[in-house]
């Protein structure tokens, strides 16, 4: 996959590549979530994402292949595109217990359920009970136009590959 020097960083900082990311990796290398891990961590995001939640506003970020929302009525997720799972990280302003564990090679996630957008709809499945819940307020438009953006942005075997499989539990690890 090629990125051009006009094409948004893959690190996720919003910034072009150009200016952000081109001289510290060779063009069409950059890492699915960030081109300097010691730049960006998702703990970090979450923490953002969490405090942002709490205050009940309501955004959407993109960073690497994952999206980051929260809504006016104080939830928050991550969401990872390539394989539709999602991390609740904050409810009605309460902050959620994450399980996460960020090394300079590999990011190792508990995921707490899949998501999907059904009939312009955010439906959410918990892994641990198989439970579905309709989300009517989360921003379905801009999580699909922000996943679309990030499968342009990566190329399909980039996206498989970021996945690795354990095999003890019922839930992925990133």
């Amino acid at each position: 996959m090629r990125i051009g020097r006009n094409d948004m960083c893959p690190c996720g900082s919003g910034k072009k590549f150009k200016k952000c990311c081109l001289g510290k990796t060779a063009a069409g290398s950059a890492a699915p979530f960030g081109a300097n891990p010691a730049r960006v961590s998702l703990r970090d995001e979450i923490e953002k994402m969490q405090n942002t939640a709490a205050l009940g506003k309501q955004i959407l970020k993109e960073l690497g292949v994952f999206v980051f929302f929260s809504t006016a009525s104080g939830d928050s997720w991550m969401l990872e595109v390539s394989d539709g799972d999602a991390l609740q990280l904050s409810e009605g302003g309460v902050k959620k217990e994450v399980n996460l564990e960020e090394r300079d090679d590999n990011v190792e996630i508990d995921w707490t359920h899949r998501f999907e957008i059904r009939d312009k709809q955010f439906l959410t499945i918990t892994y641990k009970t198989d439970e579905e819940e309709l989300h009517r307020e989360y921003p379905c438009q801009a999580i699909h136009a922000a996943m679309k953006r990030i499968r342009q942005r990566y190329s399909s075997e980039l996206l498989d590959s970021i996945h690795v499989r354990d095999d003890n539990t019922a839930n992925p690890a990133a």
